[in-house]
């Protein structure tokens, strides 16, 4: 088949984010059988990896973007609308210069900003079921915050909605948000592409450090800040408390410098930064940490 696969980032080894992984797995099992064209956004510094993925694709276009979205920043939103907006745009192009079986599209988002030609069967890939953790955030607000979070659940709600009912099949990652989403959207047709857990897992020998505790992330994002922030600030002066040595790892890249610094200065806790393979801070630490305060979709790292 010729596939257009639409992508909101790049897939390439060591991506530092499950959604990443999980497309670059994809990929290395449909260019065996299939052509495929890329269409998708890229951050500044990615573009090295652009000749590996050319050796394997039928084609490849690409959308710059700023970088991950900050959610208290109006300039960094307004900039990953343009980038998303962009991306449908540079869509319709490959679609109209080709003909192709089939378009895949990973992400809710970008179903949201790109609809398919009728004539061109479509799948969306939701790796999270959006308006599942905005619920939940809605449901343990209260006061004036409830209002904000009530009114944050029904544009996700309605986001979501308009990108689903734009495509022949919708896939979610986890029987859990299938069921969500067949709640939230019974005119839909939902099928289960179950993550494969463990994808990077080589079977390395355990080395144990005692007391070490680790925390994983992609730390340009704003969850895994607040996860860990909550863990280092919240709970961490108790664990020293009673294990006075104890030390908090924290592996992942993307880390704000004014986080960094803040995280820094608390004792006993250390940045490692990007971690090239994680399976050996995995077999290192005598115990893993992973605060989900609200969440969907599969949480790989705990997998």
């Amino acid at each position: 088949m010729k596939i257009l696969l639409i992508s909101p980032f790049l897939p390439f080894p060591g991506v530092p984010h499950a959604g990443g992984k999980l497309l670059h797995y994809l990929l290395s099992i449909l260019t065996k059988r299939h052509s495929v064209h890329m269409v998708t956004r890229y951050y500044p510094g990615e573009e090295r990896h652009f000749p590996d993925l050319r050796r394997v694709l039928s084609g490849l276009d690409v959308v710059p973007a700023d970088g991950p979205v900050e959610a208290s920043s109006l300039r960094s939103i307004l900039s990953t609308v343009r980038s998303y907006v962009q991306l449908a745009r540079q869509a319709d192009v490959a679609a109209r210069r080709d003909r192709f079986d089939l378009c895949q599209v990973e992400n809710t988002e970008t179903g949201y900003f790109w609809k398919p030609p009728p004539d061109l069967p479509g799948v969306l890939t939701c790796t999270d079921i959006i308006a599942k953790p905005a619920f939940r955030r809605y449901e343990g607000s209260i006061g004036l915050r409830r209002v904000a979070t009530f009114t944050a659940w029904k544009v996700k709600h309605a986001v979501e909605r308009r990108a689903v009912s734009r495509y022949r099949t919708v896939f979610t990652l986890s029987e859990e948000d299938r069921e969500w989403a067949n709640r939230l959207y019974p005119e839909a047709r939902i099928r289960v592409l179950l993550y494969p857990g463990g994808i990077d897992h080589v079977g390395l020998p355990r080395r144990e450090v005692p007391g070490r505790v680790l925390f994983v992330g992609a730390l340009q994002r704003p969850l895994n800040i607040q996860y860990l922030r909550y863990l280092a600030e919240k709970v961490w002066s108790n664990v020293r408390r009673e294990i006075p040595d104890a030390e908090l790892l924290v592996a992942g890249g993307g880390l704000p410098v004014k986080e960094r610094e803040l995280l820094s200065g608390i004792p006993g806790v250390r940045l490692t930064g990007f971690v090239e393979n994680l399976e050996l801070e995995y077999k290192s630490a005598s115990v893993f940490a992973a605060p989900i305060l609200s969440g969907g979709g599969v949480i790989v790292k705990i997998l």
